[in-house]
């Protein structure tokens, strides 16, 4: 765990002084996305997380390949640890959205509470009591998922679903071919 811990920390803090790897390459989201779940999709199942990637439009995107799938997994593995049923439910979708994709991450786990939701992308930041496990994680997954995203031109923020659980959306630009 402090190895893991460690590793974040360095990663985080190599990404903050811009000396991380940035290889941005013209990409298809949604083959992106399809893959990844296809992927793991049948070991986070036996972890008890079904992953649903049904509603993706094409959407093509300029993004580092490597950061893309370490954001999505650090969003995937917070929905694992935090599930609250023995089975949990990940939908990944995308769309259009005023000029840039939106995809959409939504699980049905606790969800946060509201003020907490802007803080969720700070470093070490855990919303409440039961995100305090120091087995649950370091509170760096995110961080990290925010600064890719940002190196990447894109936004990422947290919403509560409205049948509960989390919300996390990435807004990435269009890349026009």
């Amino acid at each position: 765990d402090i190895d893991r811990m460690v590793a974040k920390i360095f990663l985080f803090s190599k990404m903050e002084l811009g000396d991380y790897p940035d290889n941005p390459e013209v990409l298809q989201l949604d083959e992106k996305v399809r893959c990844l779940v296809q992927e793991i999709g049948a070991e986070y199942e036996e972890k008890g997380l079904i992953i649903s990637a049904d509603k993706l439009i094409p959407a093509t995107v300029s993004a580092d390949p490597d950061q893309l799938r370490r954001v999505m997994i650090n969003i995937i593995e917070n929905s694992l640890k935090y599930k609250i049923k023995e089975t949990g439910i990940l939908t990944i979708s995308l769309r259009e959205e005023n000029g840039s994709y939106r995809l959409s991450l939504c699980d049905d786990g606790p969800g946060v509470p509201e003020e907490a939701l802007s803080h969720l992308f700070e470093v070490f930041y855990r919303s409440d009591p039961s995100r305090q496990n120091p087995n649950r994680g370091s509170g760096l997954g995110l961080a990290i998922a925010a600064n890719a995203v940002a190196r990447m031109s894109g936004t990422i923020l947290a919403e509560n679903c409205k049948a509960g659980g989390l919300n996390i959306i990435i807004h990435l630009p269009k890349v026009v071919e």
